[in-house]
């Protein structure tokens, strides 16, 4: 998602900062002036629509025309002088979980829209292409890896974050992906766009966040008080409406159901921005900010998480010693393990976080004919958290249980399932 706006405002609004680019022109003279290989980091998970293009979905996919045009991806980049390193999502972190049961929420409605489309017109090409849901076993990460031999890291943390701050201490040539959080990083040298990119020319489209800040009159570090205060996957839009319905007042009069221009939210927002200290003594006058913006201090946690999540630099290396015990043995292995994309993600996010989630299929739960996909195999996946558990430490003779995010009708993630292993 990103944040809420702002791909709309820069392309729009801000021509100094975003503009179509030629990359085999950046590469030439990023290796005349540096001397260094090119690093291009990918954003996995995000450029999977937009490679799957226009292949055939509701059948269940075309995956050996799909492995064709990840090859074809690879091979175009690398003849330019790219090197390529994928990075693709680990679990959902729980912060951004509301966000998570919204976009599966939403998902459902598009795929009751695909049935009632197939029930009326049974014509596939009549169904509408909005409606695009992703195949299941696509298996992407895994093409990458052991067909095209690129470098592929599944994430542990938020996944953009990791990409940002990858791209900062390996001084990455660019990033590439589709969402306008990598705009407030502090990241590679170029942001360049995937839903821009065109193979055939070479071009997509840069979007340069020092030109955003110099456009906003306020330093780049400040982009993250921005994003916050505009709306993102930790804060709301929604949360805050009233703020922005005050503070853009001063511009012209607003009925509390229209929509504000995002030339006209952006500019004050910043305007905002400005009169708010820099480094540790703004997060000292958080609760002052948070009266302000929600007329409650008690968001100020909020507020700190949100421009945090966005100061990669800030967060320590840690320096993990060499694990003595049995357990915590096998929790190194599967942690390297995860991260070099050498295990499916589901495995590390049971064993470290007892946490197992699944999305939104192409299912009609309306229908009684055939249990949802998420119920029929638990009993398999509980046979599975008993293999990945069974050297635990118990430290009390209560269960060891699993929280399952599974989609199987509009009410399943309402709160989670609460599932045992069973013991093998």
């Amino acid at each position: 998602m990103g944040v809420r706006g702002l791909q709309t405002y820069i392309e729009n609004y801000c021509p100094d900062a975003c503009y179509e680019v030629n990359i085999k022109d950046l590469i030439d003279t990023y290796r005349r002036e540096t001397g260094r290989q090119p690093v291009i980091v990918v954003d996995g998970s995000c450029c999977i629509r937009h490679l799957y293009g226009s292949l055939e979905w509701i059948l269940g996919g075309q995956l050996k025309e799909f492995v064709e045009k990840l090859q074809n991806f690879v091979k175009a980049l690398e003849s330019v002088g790219a090197k390529l390193v994928f990075f693709f999502d680990g679990a959902t972190i729980e912060r951004k979980r509301p966000v998570w049961i919204q976009r599966r929420l939403k998902s459902l409605q598009d795929v009751y829209k695909i049935f009632d489309s197939l029930n009326k017109w049974k014509n596939l090409s009549l169904v509408d292409q909005s409606l695009f849901q992703l195949p299941p076993g696509l298996a992407t990460r895994y093409i990458f890896k052991e067909m095209c031999n690129c470098e592929i890291f599944t994430s542990i943390r938020e996944c953009d974050e990791e990409i940002a701050e990858y791209a900062r201490d390996h001084q990455s040539f660019a990033i590439l992906g589709q969402d306008t959080d990598y705009i407030i990083y502090e990241g590679a040298q170029y942001y360049l766009s995937m839903l821009k990119l065109n193979l055939l020319t070479m071009t997509t489209l840069n979007y340069n966040r020092w030109a955003l800040a110099r456009r906003l009159a306020i330093h780049p570090n400040q982009l993250p008080v921005l994003a916050s205060l505009t709306g993102n996957d930790i804060i709301p839009a929604a949360d805050l409406k009233q703020f922005h319905i005050r503070i853009c007042q001063r511009v012209r009069s607003y009925n509390t159901d229209s929509r504000i221009p995002y030339n006209i939210l952006f500019s004050q927002v910043a305007r905002f921005v400005q009169t708010l200290p820099c480094g540790q003594d703004l997060f000292h006058m958080l609760p002052a900010v948070a009266h302000k913006v929600f007329r409650d201090e008690r968001r100020a946690a909020q507020l700190d998480a949100s421009i945090r999540s966005y100061y990669t630099d800030q967060r320590p290396h840690q320096q993990a010693g060499e694990p003595k015990d049995h357990w915590n043995k096998l929790m190194s292995l599967a942690r390297r393990r995860h991260v070099h994309c050498e295990n499916p993600p589901e495995v590390w996010s049971v064993m470290s976080g007892l946490l197992y989630e699944c999305s939104t299929a192409i299912e009609d739960f309306r229908e009684s004919d055939l249990p949802p996909a998420a119920l029929a195999l638990r009993p398999l996946r509980q046979r599975i958290y008993g293999l990945l558990l069974h050297e635990k430490p118990r430290r009390s003779r209560e269960p060891i249980v699993i929280r399952e995010w599974c989609m199987h009708g509009e009410d399943s993630l309402v709160q989670p399932a609460l599932v045992q292993p069973v013991d093998i």
